[in-house]
């Protein structure tokens, strides 16, 4: 039933309607005696008036997500909506052993939501795919890796050269680079390398070697995706200085600043050039998660989302581990 998630199902469609609702909470600045850039909840039903789980075909464990209202947001997660708000509105910092809780403003108060919403839509996806390969295990009683028994597949989106280009392209297209890089080294490189150590004469293949342009993106301190995440830390950023940050840095033939466009640059990919649009690009790689919402999070009555909250990422941020199968 739906993968073997039958006693998840309530779970997953809460956690969703959670997602949706919190995308519905908007942000406007207040004053007060000492402080003038603070977020509040001006919609603040939003955290109350979620949207209602409605039985489907009278089974009680199927639950579809209804635009009905009535039900908290915060209750779709089962978490107190005032440890939600305060959690959105404000933030702790901790300074010679004294806590200090300090109001966010409305563009910190929309980043956190934002993260939020992302942070719990990754890791729920990250664990239905890993249930799902769980149950599509093969059973290690019954066959082993001599057998055989093996499938692998890779399923990405292919290399995208659109009319506007922005940050979610450049991701895209640095993991082609990465597959290309990969089939070059085994298609070509690595069976050249046989031949010769076993003394076959073959004529020797020309190929483009990518790696060069796979430094620029992934070295570090100075390759371009470090030197976005530099950028992404310091408040005061913009998308203008994170352009003239890449031009000061990114010194080499498949970096191009064109002439005449401020918040543009340009990269020589293996598969042709392509022009990027740096708007917003800040902002969408700034996800980071404060604590305080991963301390309500884990909170939760839902037994699926505290396991979402309590088990570490891995290296590359998916959700991986063991899932015991009734």
């Amino acid at each position: 039933m739906l993968f073997g998630l039958f006693q998840e199902v309530r779970s997953v469609y809460r956690i969703l309607a959670g997602i949706l609702n919190i995308g519905n909470i908007e942000f406007a600045a207040i004053s007060s005696q000492h402080q003038t850039d603070k977020s509040e909840v001006p919609n603040a039903e939003a955290l109350k008036n979620g949207s209602y789980l409605m039985p489907m075909h009278d089974v009680a464990e199927h639950y579809l997500v209804s635009s009905l209202p009535f039900v908290p947001a915060a209750s779709a997660l089962c978490i107190s909506p005032e440890e939600l708000q305060e959690a959105l509105t404000s933030h702790c910092v901790v300074t010679r052993g004294e806590t200090i809780i300090r109001a966010n403003t409305v563009d910190r108060a929309a980043d956190v939501r934002d993260a939020m919403s992302k942070a719990l839509y990754g890791r729920l996806f990250s664990w239905i795919v890993n249930h799902i390969n769980t149950l599509l295990q093969p059973d290690k009683n019954i066959c082993n890796a001599d057998d055989g028994m093996n499938v692998g597949i890779l399923d990405i989106f292919g290399f995208e050269n659109f009319e506007r280009n922005s940050f979610e392209q450049l991701c895209i297209n640095i993991a082609n680079e990465q597959i290309q890089y990969y089939f070059n080294q085994h298609v070509f490189a690595l069976e050249q390398m046989e031949y010769q150590n076993e003394g076959i004469d073959a004529a020797q293949v020309e190929y483009e070697d990518n790696r060069p342009l796979l430094d620029m993106f992934l070295q570090k301190p100075l390759g371009l995706l470090a030197l976005l995440d530099e950028e992404s830390r310091f408040p005061q950023a913009t998308d203008q200085t994170l352009v003239d940050k890449f031009e000061d840095n990114l010194r080499c033939k498949y970096f191009w600043r064109p002439k005449g466009v401020e918040l543009c640059f340009g990269i020589q990919h293996y598969a042709g050039k392509v022009l990027y649009d740096a708007s917003g690009v800040l902002e969408k790689n700034r996800d980071t998660l404060p604590a305080d919402v991963v301390v309500v999070l884990r909170t939760s009555e839902n037994k699926l989302l505290q396991q979402l909250f309590s088990i570490p990422l891995t290296r590359t941020g998916t959700w991986n581990a063991p899932i015991a199968l009734a």
